[in-house]
């Protein structure tokens, strides 16, 4: 039972900043038998829109840890940037 919900509650995860999205998939698939590249689709599939176009093409994450990681430096690096511009 646990693991049929965690499965549906990853289709469903709300994304507030890239950090708390992290932590929360990666808490919520630690029931889900998926393989490493489902998880790491499942996961590119609730970044922000502005943060996937930030994401460096030359870059490809090999686990699901790279991802996140990726996602998070891209995520702080975004926000940085705006922060900065809207206080100019």
């Amino acid at each position: 039972m646990q693991e049929q919900q965690s499965t549906r509650f990853v289709h469903y995860v709300k994304v507030t900043n890239q950090l708390t999205y992290a932590t929360n998939f990666c808490l919520i698939v630690s029931d889900v038998p998926w393989d490493e590249e489902a998880l790491m689709e499942k996961f590119h599939y609730g970044i922000r829109s502005d943060v996937k176009d930030f994401l460096p093409p030359l870059e490809d994450p090999k686990s699901l840890t790279e991802t996140t990681s990726q996602v998070i430096r891209c995520d702080n690096n975004f926000l940085s940037d705006d922060v900065y511009n809207n206080n100019k």
